[in-house]
């Protein structure tokens, strides 16, 4: 089988092995077989019932994870009217899962920052803001709520780093569309938020507010 999708040592590949496989073969630029494994462990991850909050959590957030994975995929093959179907599909797979609590869960926020980028990339630049302000909100959220969620260190730090990469692209957009005050006023937040420590980035390369004109291709952080 093309990359090495399908059997391995005698045995069939669970869904967390094939998806670290299809990341291997994305990073590799063997798109199309990455698809593929993603594509597997889509299915396996469908497979089964979850019974409780937590194993229904687990569940639809690795499926949201292989979706997101799939659409930023298909973005790389130019077909965004696919990247936007699965990030949506990710997005309301959240939330008809988890219900209200969708609104305190990262990956939630992760589905809401990368649909919002599909959605700039295909010049729906209103939709892509909400999208965006949407996710920086859920972030916050979760974060604010980590405790009674319990999230552990590694999920808290790794929401923490999305969420600042999420507001310095919502900086980038909000200069590309020529909202400046609002554009000045988020990069001074993550200038602020790195100076404290509650940031992890070596180069903060913000968009450059005194420019009078904004940039025909933002730089996106993921």
């Amino acid at each position: 089988v093309q990359g090495g999708v399908g059997e391995e040592g005698g045995g069939e590949l669970d869904g967390d092995t094939l998806m670290d496989r299809g990341s291997a073969l994305y990073r590799e630029g063997k798109v199309d077989a990455a698809i593929a494994a993603w594509t597997q462990a889509l299915v396996l991850f469908g497979e089964g019932t979850a019974v409780t909050l937590k194993e229904t959590k687990a569940k639809v957030t690795k499926r949201a994870n292989v979706l997101l994975a799939l659409a930023s995929a298909a973005s790389k093959q130019q077909n965004l009217d696919k990247s936007l179907s699965h990030s949506r599909e990710a997005i309301e797979a959240l939330e008809q899962a988890l219900g209200k609590k969708a609104e305190v869960t990262p990956m939630y926020a992760r589905a809401l920052a990368d649909h919002g980028v599909f959605q700039h990339m295909s010049k729906n630049h209103k939709r892509a803001l909400e999208g965006l302000e949407r996710s920086v909100q859920v972030y916050d959220q979760a974060i604010a709520a980590s405790g009674e969620d319990r999230l552990t260190p590694l999920l808290l730090r790794m929401a923490r780093t999305e969420q600042f990469n999420t507001r310095y692209n919502l900086a980038n957009l909000y200069f590309t569309y020529g909202n400046i005050g609002n554009a000045r006023q988020t990069a001074e937040l993550l200038i602020k938020r790195f100076n404290s420590g509650d940031a992890n980035m070596n180069d903060l390369t913000f968009v450059e507010i005194s420019h009078k004109d904004p940039p025909k291709n933002p730089t996106w952080s993921r």
